[in-house]
């Protein structure tokens, strides 16, 4: 039946509620030991790093659980929620314990190469074009390669970070395997990597504004508050690793490092707007397209109207004809196929009791809106199927009145011929 997309089998089921109040519990109670921590970690500005840690990790998992509860947008809510316990881990590096101080540098580390592949994932939590993968990719490779192994050789970690506030006094690197630290790690590997982060971080801020202009203007409302946020962030990120290898003065870089820590609770509240804007423009878009399509009463309007909804002109309406011998026809009943695997188009198709019955032919940037694309389809098959109901129903309706017509037609002649005969029989 050519590529599709199917209900969404391979996203997570929408969280129960006894489920989102046990994990609501529990990113409550990371986000009270984050700021414990920071309060117990002896850090300059103790009591507002402990404030600013709690919010870092219970945004997250409150965006995330909404997200997964929600349901339209489950998978992206889980990987949110796996976002915070790592930035809970990341929290660590507020402490003066040389242990939990090197567990939050290293994670801080894996939560940077993970937020990239969450922004480039948002909304579907999928990554869905070649570029994406490749950024996310190289942003996973830098970490893995030329940040995580240098944990076992480094003395000291790069400070200050956007997870603590010391500069010069940090805790040493209690992962250190070493005697001392070899000379090619600053001379060469720091900047190299320092260097090649800052490259892709950029990469990523062209990315998100190419996703912002390539959108559809229904897919803008919800990617523009999120995309922004996370411009601004990745940027940030990428002035304070140019401010810190120039030197530039610790007070600088530490407020630097102070708004990349807070663009963590701004994306994610970036992401509850985009959510909720996409929630309530669609429930809009949904009711004027049930409303529309009860003037609508050729083929051609219908699709019309269809594809002023999804704001994509290309749409087409495609039917399974299951009990004609199976294949696909158009809204006027004609022959088609839907696009093959190579195509710069897809087909979101249609399920009643897990069997095909209708499908939509759209645009490859549709393919981030599943659910919409699929409610908007199901819209469109009930009507088309109410519609043909009707015309059943009027045709029997027709059929009846014709065959009491008939019966009552034949009941006056067999009455007139009765009168007859007994007139006669009566002579």
């Amino acid at each position: 039946m050519g590529s599709h997309l199917s209900a969404a089998a391979t996203d997570p089921p929408r969280i129960g509620f006894r489920m989102l109040l046990a994990l609501g519990a529990a990113g409550a109670l990371l986000a009270a030991v984050a700021a414990a921590v920071a309060l117990a970690g002896d850090m300059p500005h103790d009591v507002g790093l402990a404030e600013r840690q709690a919010v870092i990790v219970a945004i997250p998992i409150a965006v995330g659980l909404y997200a997964w509860r929600d349901g339209t947008h489950a998978r992206f809510g889980v990987l949110l929620l796996l976002a915070g316990g790592a930035w809970f881990l990341a929290a660590f590096s507020s402490s003066s314990n040389e242990v939990l101080y090197s567990i939050g540098r290293v994670a801080g580390w894996t939560v940077e190469a993970g937020l990239i592949y969450l922004i480039l994932a948002f909304p579907s939590g999928r990554l869905t074009t070649p570029i994406d993968r490749v950024l996310a990719g190289a942003a996973v490779a830098v970490a893995a390669i030329l940040f995580l192994p240098t944990a076992l050789i480094t003395e000291t970690y790069p400070a200050p970070s956007q997870f603590a506030t010391c500069a010069s006094d940090c805790p040493g690197n209690a992962f250190m395997l070493l005697g001392s630290e070899p000379a090619f790690l600053d001379g060469f590997i720091v900047p190299l990597r320092e260097l090649l982060a800052t490259v892709i971080f950029l990469a990523v801020v062209v990315r998100l504004a190419a996703r912002i202009l390539g959108a559809t203007r229904l897919m803008r409302r919800t990617l523009v508050p999120v995309l922004l946020f996370a411009m601004l962030r990745t940027l940030a990120l990428a002035v304070a690793l140019v401010l810190r290898r120039a030197g530039a003065a610790d007070s600088v870089v530490e407020v630097a490092t102070a708004v990349i820590a807070l663009g963590l609770p701004a994306l994610c509240i970036g992401f509850l707007i985009g959510l909720l804007r996409w929630r309530i423009h669609t429930a809009d878009c949904l009711v004027a397209l049930a409303h529309g399509l009860r003037s609508r009463t050729e083929p051609a309007e219908r699709r019309d109207l269809i594809a002023a909804t999804l704001t994509d002109p290309t749409v087409e309406l495609a039917f399974w004809r299951g009990d004609d011998g199976g294949g696909w026809v158009d809204a006027d009943g004609q022959p088609m196929s839907l696009p093959p695997p190579s195509s710069d188009r897809r087909a979101t198709l249609i399920f009643r009791e897990d069997e095909p019955v209708a499908a939509l032919v759209h645009d490859t940037v549709l393919s981030d809106q599943r659910s919409f694309v699929q409610a908007v389809g199901a819209y469109a098959f009930v009507w088309d199927d109410n519609r043909r109901l009707a015309e059943r129903v009027e045709s029997s309706l027709a059929e009846l009145r014709a065959s009491r017509a008939r019966i009552l037609a034949a009941a006056d002649d067999e009455r007139r011929r009765i009168e007859r005969d007994l007139h006669d029989g009566g002579q």
